[in-house]
């Protein structure tokens, strides 16, 4: 029998489309709070961040998604038949990154009108 790298299992489609399923609410959510007025911009400074604000919500998401999915994988080095495995880290990646991109595709004023309550009763 020949062992298999540590890093990397075998290719199971329906375990990678799980992690990608599971981690693209994730950057949807990363996304939308990072969207939302106030959230590290004064009002009305949309590139205070040096980049444009999709570009700078989208990457932060992505890094927030991205050190997830790696603490997640080596989390399994802890429990008893589990290991860590690279290819889920990728898929995670993946699916906060699809996530992150739905909502920076949204209208700035659809997130606004949805999520942020108006002075009116």
């Amino acid at each position: 029998l020949t062992e298999r790298s540590p890093c990397c299992t075998d290719f199971d489609a329906y375990d990678l489309a799980g992690h990608f399923v599971v981690f693209a609410p994730w950057g949807a959510l990363a996304s939308l709070v990072l969207r939302l007025p106030g959230a590290g911009r004064e009002e009305g400074g949309d590139g205070e961040w040096g980049w444009s604000p999709a570009l700078a919500t989208l990457g932060l998401a992505s890094a927030g998604g991205l050190v997830f999915g790696l603490f997640s994988e080596l989390l399994q080095n802890v429990i008893p038949g589990r290991r860590p495995d690279l290819l889920d880290v990728f898929a995670d990646c993946g699916g906060v990154v699809l996530g992150a991109l739905l909502v920076v595709s949204l209208p700035s004023r659809l997130i606004a009108r949805w999520f942020v309550r108006s002075g009116r009763r």
